[in-house]
């Protein structure tokens, strides 16, 4: 009996359904990738918020600041939120675009201590994290910082949060890299990053975290007109000269739009993301507290 191998059509015929099952099958296995990644995120999320709520329990209801510090050192929220953590791998997001899968917060104070011919330094307790503050929350508190603006937020306890579950916390985000450095001082200068399915994952102030498409982001209602002036727009007195970009000057607390030349897409890595000058541009708006006067945040100077 005479042995058959397959012929060159049936062997191309046979690629040819495997190329095309490849094609099907490959986007469905990156989506369910990056699915996972996106449950981690809001896990980590969720360990977060849980950190803040248990912080101000201790506190007798005080929200803990967002950054603040003495001399050249500069403490962050997270920082304060060290006790209440297992791990400081929960601040960073895997979808993140970096080999840490964060942003790199001590080598931020360097560069910006550097600008000033300062040392800056961090207190320690982490390195690397990929979420970032609402300031409306977690106040600027600088007066004692030896490096940047002199600035002091206004404290704010959970009494003063009408609607803790429509409250942004904490967000999926990023810290720009404008005028060569990294201000840690101007709260305008980080963003909302959507990096989950053309989403991101969001933190309220109730303790509950949920995923949001980045045209979707809750607007937390619409702002009253005695609150909804210029200085406040622009964060309170020690912003009031500030350049801030039109989507956090709108009607609603919260917002997302699109800057120019970026329509349907946001940025695929901090390089990217470095592009957007947030003087001028930027993705969303996630500072405030609805029903309140702090329709960003308010911040005004330590003199």
């Amino acid at each position: 009996m005479i042995k058959r191998g397959f012929t060159l059509i049936e062997l191309l015929v046979v690629i040819a359904i495997i190329a095309i099952l490849a094609a099907i099958l490959f986007p469905v296995f990156a989506q369910a990738r990056e699915k996972g990644r996106q449950t981690v995120c809001a896990s980590n999320l969720r360990q977060n918020i849980q950190s803040v709520l248990m912080y101000t329990n201790d506190y007798q209801g005080t929200y803990p600041y967002g950054v603040g510090g003495t001399g050249n050192t500069v403490i962050h929220l997270f920082d304060l939120l060290h006790p209440y953590r297992k791990s400081p791998g929960i601040l960073t997001c895997p979808s993140y675009p970096a080999p840490n899968n964060g942003m790199d917060w001590q080598e931020r104070l360097r560069h910006r201590g550097e600008r000033s011919g300062a040392n800056l330094r961090s207190v320690g307790t982490f390195r690397y994290f990929a979420y970032v503050p609402n300031y409306g929350v977690f106040p600027s508190q600088l007066c004692q910082v030896s490096v940047g603006r002199r600035i002091r937020g206004r404290t704010v306890t959970e009494s003063f949060i009408p609607r803790p579950s429509e409250t942004i916390a904490i967000v999926d985000g990023y810290w720009y890299f404008n005028a060569n450095t990294y201000w840690y001082d101007y709260w305008f200068k980080i963003d909302f990053w959507p990096r989950h399915h053309i989403g991101g994952v969001i933190a309220y102030l109730d303790g509950h975290v949920k995923w949001s498409h980045h045209l979707g982001i809750p607007r937390g209602g619409t702002i009253p007109a005695q609150w909804n002036t210029s200085t406040a727009q622009k964060g309170g007195p020690a912003n009031e000269y500030q350049n801030v970009c039109s989507q956090r000057r709108t009607a609603t607390y919260y917002f997302f739009g699109y800057p120019p030349g970026w329509n349907n897409r946001v940025p695929r890595n901090e390089g990217e993301f470095n592009t957007v000058n947030p003087h001028g541009s930027c993705f969303a708006d996630f500072f405030g507290i609805p029903e309140t006067d702090i329709i960003n945040v308010w911040e005004t100077s330590c003199s």
